[in-house]
């Protein structure tokens, strides 16, 4: 048994354990601050630590969304016998693609997907995206990637992000229809850290 020591990776600034942490927040139930985002993913254990210890305070439906998120962000204290593993729960019963998880070593792979429909007044488009993202850690290193591809397709693309708080994009081609477009998203890093620091290099939403 042991833990392997959290390094400096950072969370998608788009996970859902932000607004949930804000929530709790306003509540007084811990102190976050996301002025900045991304944040790492210790400083987000952290304060899903600290929540737990205070269970008694949370409502069921805060309770049961702290469990869910647990289940990504808590320290693993296990390790299996076998260091990689497919398509398998991992020691807080998250299921990956494929992970390896040593006292030394830490890699997590997942695949990317999702469809969504957005509708308006006589407008609506359908947004299809899949992609992959990994992040790991050893020692002071850590590391992690994020590529996702979007396709949107319909009436009302450009009035979405007009008059929305979604991020611009860069279109990866020029099409001939004008009800279709294609963009990506990609994020990656590599930082270092020691007792009093961390330094990144890397490509990210901030």
């Amino acid at each position: 048994m042991g833990s392997l020591a959290a390094q400096t990776v950072w969370e998608n600034q788009h996970n859902e354990v932000y607004p949930y942490l804000y929530r709790l927040a306003q509540k007084g139930l811990v102190d976050f601050q996301d002025i900045i985002r991304p944040v790492s993913r210790q400083q987000i254990s952290g304060l899903l630590l600290e929540l737990e210890a205070k269970d008694s305070l949370l409502n069921l439906v805060e309770k049961k969304e702290l469990s869910f998120y647990l289940q990504e962000f808590r320290p693993l204290k296990t390790f299996p016998q076998k260091p990689i593993q497919f398509l398998k729960y991992d020691g807080n019963k998250r299921a990956r693609a494929l992970f390896v998880h040593t006292k030394d070593i830490q890699l997590n792979v997942d695949p990317i997907g999702s469809i969504m429909q957005v509708s308006g007044t006589n407008k609506s488009f359908t947004q299809v995206s899949n992609g992959l993202q990994f992040w790991g850690q050893s020692k002071r290193f850590s590391f992690q990637f994020y590529y996702r591809d979007y396709t949107e397709t319909g009436t009302g693309i450009d009035n979405f992000r007009n008059e929305s708080p979604e991020t611009g994009i860069i279109k990866l081609y020029n099409a001939s229809n004008p009800n279709t477009q294609n963009f990506s998203e990609v994020r990656a890093n590599i930082s270092y850290a020691w007792k009093n620091g961390s330094i990144r290099v890397g490509k990210d939403h901030l």
